[in-house]
């Protein structure tokens, strides 16, 4: 089952379950969430985007723009004109 699957499915049984089930959800959701590995995105998998990899990624992206290495809006929309 994909994530986004899963979140639909308890998102549609929350209310049907016992209190215990829901502390529990709670419990670990709250731990979750207060660490630094909690979700802050998604990728285009439906794949959780940690904190910790989302600002390995932005540093990366800095550097490679500090480097020379990107694209200009012109240089894409001339691009896309011969696809």
């Amino acid at each position: 089952m994909k994530p986004r699957e899963k979140r639909a499915y308890i998102l549609r049984h929350l209310d049907n379950v016992d209190e215990s089930v829901v502390n529990d959800i709670y419990q670990k959701l709250y731990a979750a969430v207060e660490s630094n590995e909690s979700a802050v995105g998604f990728s285009m998998n439906g794949e959780p985007i940690g904190k910790a990899k989302l600002l390995t990624d932005l540093k990366e992206a800095e550097a490679q723009i500090e480097r020379g290495e990107y694209v200009t809006l012109e240089e894409l929309t001339n691009e896309a004109e011969t696809w």
